[in-house]
């Protein structure tokens, strides 16, 4: 049976006559291995040329290494190149005693057996494999990856060399090409190797090949495996932690503008936010401390404050001391009752600037309340003080509000 080879089944260097060589390689899904006997024609397609007829003596073999499954062909082929396509046609044995073989058909259109379980079902190669070996400068292993997506490399052996990674359309200008370590404790992208490992290349090129570029002792070992899916990794991994995410990936609360992800969540606010807050800046939500939401007017419990005293005398007295360096007190509420039989005034002032003033009758049974639904005001860094308009009332006075800015 005649069987056009697949260009993955050999390797071809052109040269002069009696230097130019093809490397038959075994088909290990098939069973292929390639004998002299086998060979019938060989053409340069590329060239419309043919470089090996058994039955032509000037086109014959010049020699035939069975243990590297070589042969060295008699023409000269010095002005051909290694990436020229070749038809190779071999005759195959076939045991007329055998059992038929399920067969199927290659890229090619060729007949190719098909591997079977004991059920009789197809087995899908995951695709041809190749074990090469190289002890000096060159090319370890030159591959054909039409109808692959990667390849699979995994250097042994005893050795100090380099071997490089390329890549090819023509088979004549080779390029650096990239694949991704898998033996290092991090895998890592790299062009070549100085040790054992191994090593997937997208096969993004219709060759490929391993070189030693630097040789200094020892046999690299390559063996490859073809397949028919991409098992490479990415060249970027990203790397998201979703336990934490780190302070500085979110958008501080005092900042206005947005370029990373603003936190989701709240506070619990003891204080006030920062002073530098204005319009379109973020700002967290904020909780109390048993994790409820804050809706309430104004602020949050804890920046308001409720503070009550007597009233005697007509001097201007504080009822809060200064808060702090921009801080306002503002007022949402003045509660007053007068148990004496003196009327009076009340003044509330922001300093010495008046809020309000109101006036207060004389021996009120009942306590009396004045609410602002605008809150009274202050400035900042500002005592809140009060001062009666009259001595000898004696007013129970309680000033309710919050700290803001």
């Amino acid at each position: 049976m005649k069987v056009v080879l697949d260009q993955a089944q050999f390797v071809f260097t052109p040269g002069a006559a009696g230097a130019g060589t093809i490397r038959f390689i075994p088909d290990l899904g098939s069973g292929l291995v390639v004998s002299l006997e086998m060979v019938q024609i060989v053409t340069n397609v590329t060239r419309n040329t043919v470089v090996y007829d058994f039955a032509d003596p000037t086109l014959g073999e010049a020699a035939f290494d069975l243990a590297t499954r070589t042969l060295t062909l008699a023409a000269d082929t010095s002005s051909q190149s290694a990436g020229d396509s070749l038809q190779v046609i071999v005759e195959v044995p076939v045991d007329p005693y055998a059992t038929n073989p399920a067969h199927g058909r290659d890229p090619r259109g060729n007949a190719v057996p098909v591997a079977l379980t004991e059920s009789g079902h197809a087995i899908r190669a995951d695709g041809r494999y190749f074990v090469e070996s190289r002890n000096r400068l060159g090319t370890v292993l030159q591959l054909d990856t039409t109808g692959f997506q990667t390849v699979s490399v995994q250097l042994t052996g005893t050795w100090a060399a380099t071997v490089q990674f390329e890549g090819s359309n023509d088979g004549s200008t080779w390029y650096t090409v990239h694949g991704w370590w898998h033996s290092l404790a991090a895998n890592s992208q790299i062009n070549q190797m100085t040790g054992n490992g191994a090593v997937s290349i997208p096969a993004i090129s219709r060759f490929v090949r391993l070189r030693v570029s630097a040789y200094t002792s020892g046999t690299v070992v390559a063996s490859v495996v073809l397949r028919s899916t991409g098992s490479f990794l990415p060249w970027n991994i990203p790397s998201v932690s979703i336990g934490q995410i780190a302070a500085l990936t979110l958008a501080a609360e005092d900042a206005a503008q947005i370029t990373t992800p603003v936190p989701t969540g709240g506070i619990v606010r003891t204080a006030l936010p920062p002073s530098t807050i204005v319009a379109s800046d973020c700002i967290r939500t904020t909780y109390s401390r048993s994790g409820q939401t804050i809706t309430k007017e104004n602020a949050p419990g804890d920046l308001d404050f409720a503070v009550s005293t007597t009233v005697t005398t007509n001097t201007q007295t504080a009822i809060r001391a200064a808060q702090g360096t921009d801080i306002r007190q503002s007022v949402t509420s003045v509660t007053f009752q007068n148990t004496n039989a003196t009327a009076t005034t009340l003044t509330i002032q922001d300093g010495s600037t008046t809020l309000v003033t109101f006036s207060v009758p004389a021996s009120m049974t009942l306590p009396s309340q004045l609410s602002f639904p605008t809150p009274l005001r202050g400035t900042a860094n500002t005592a809140l003080n009060y001062t009666a308009g009259t001595t000898g009332a004696s007013v129970l006075l309680t000033v309710t509000g919050f700290n803001s800015y």
